[in-house]
């Protein structure tokens, strides 16, 4: 409320950091109460992926010092991320005020729904992996980052520092997963009522 389209995007970069598709649900409610929000709820989306692409780089780095730090994937996710603060920092409203009742933000449906998919992605994604090998744990990979790709990029990174996997195959299970949870928010945008926002959204998710 006090900073207005601003403090709402950038309140998407830290939302991003715990849960980026949270986020967009979010987003999506807020557009359908007042339409004249896509500008900056677009941004905040973007941000969201920034800070998800940088938490993913983190836990990449951070987690394989003792045991030779992962850096191939430095550099696409790097990308992403300054991609997506660019394209937020060009496509917002920045002067956009805010109307907005404060309420409580937790739901106990949002959260059993997400429990549920959640486990479906974990269930099918560990099948997958121990069936397929290399092939399943991308498949696992993509899964997990349609509902956190935090988890997918620690699993690869506890792979690779046990040698199970080599820098090539962890730097694509984490850009994979890092994908999915890119693509799935723009998805998460169509079913809602505002097209040119869900337009926008997908647009330039592809560009990032």
């Amino acid at each position: 409320q006090t900073y207005g389209g601003r403090g709402i995007a950038v309140t998407g970069f830290f939302g991003g950091l715990a849960s980026s598709t949270a986020v967009v649900g979010t987003m999506v409610d807020h557009v359908r109460q007042q339409p004249a929000a896509s500008s900056y709820a677009v941004a905040a989306i973007l941000l969201a992926d920034a800070a998800m692409a940088l938490r993913n780089l983190l836990i990449t780095v951070v987690f394989t010092i003792e045991s030779g730090l992962l850096l191939s994937p430095l550099y696409p996710l790097g990308a992403v991320i300054l991609g997506s603060v660019a394209v937020a920092a060009y496509t917002a409203d920045w002067s956009e005020e805010v109307e907005m009742d404060l309420v409580s933000p937790f739901s106990l449906k949002h959260v059993l729904a997400f429990g549920g998919v959640f486990l479906l992605v974990v269930v099918v994604g560990g099948a997958a992996s121990a069936r397929f090998g290399t092939a399943g744990l991308y498949v696992t990979s993509a899964l997990s980052g349609l509902v956190s790709s935090a988890g997918a990029t620690t699993s690869a990174v506890l792979l690779y520092r046990g040698g199970a996997i080599g820098e090539t195959t962890a730097m694509i299970a984490i850009l994979l997963a890092t994908a999915a949870s890119i693509a799935v928010k723009a998805a998460m945008t169509a079913p809602g009522p505002d097209r040119s926002f869900a337009g926008r959204v997908a647009i330039w998710s592809t560009v990032v």
